[in-house]
């Protein structure tokens, strides 16, 4: 939990990200061991350790800690821990999510393709929103960042109804 939850920013200082569950926002320095503590409550057998990302750059902090949440419990997970390293929160270009999945249930190839499939449908479904607000209020704002896609670090915009980016959730399976 600690490695994503306190790696470097992009000055290379070790950032207190916020650590997402169902049930509220934690910060690992504060709450190290009550977080600890909730993962040896639940007992689990597995202890799953996913890495998600949209493949779209220009998502923010609060767009992709929201796709991450809203794909992870369209597919009945409820039980998760997750940390956005996006935005100011970022490390990279590439805003991404580390997920951690505390569960007795063995999850296989079929349930992680599913999982990849949600986020496809989630990012949809979220960049049909804030089209929908944009064309509410007709006003650029922050969220209409995230509707920009980059072809190949190029950053061409695409215009098309399928833009073309790269799609990933890796998946860091470990016990």
């Amino acid at each position: 939990m600690k490695y994503f939850a306190q790696r470097p920013d992009y000055e290379q200082q070790r950032a207190d990200r916020e650590i997402h569950t169902r049930d509220g926002v934690y910060h690992f320095s504060q709450d190290q061991k009550l977080l600890e503590q909730k993962i040896d409550e639940q007992e689990p057998d597995h202890l799953y350790r996913i890495i998600m990302s949209s493949g779209d750059t220009q998502m923010n902090q609060q767009q992709t800690e929201e796709w991450a949440k809203q794909t992870l419990e369209s597919q009945g997970i409820h039980n998760y821990m997750l940390v956005a390293h996006a935005g100011a929160q970022g490390h990279t270009d590439h805003p991404h999510v580390h997920v951690l999945i505390p569960t007795n249930e063995l999850l296989n190839r079929q349930q992680l393709n599913s999982l990849r499939d949600a986020a496809e449908t989630q990012y949809k479904i979220q960049q049909s929103q804030i089209q929908e607000r944009q064309k509410l209020v007709n006003l650029p704002d922050e969220a209409s960042q995230g509707m920009k896609q980059t072809n190949g670090g190029k950053g061409t915009e695409i215009e098309s109804e399928k833009p073309e980016r790269r799609r990933q959730t890796d998946y860091q399976l470990g016990r």
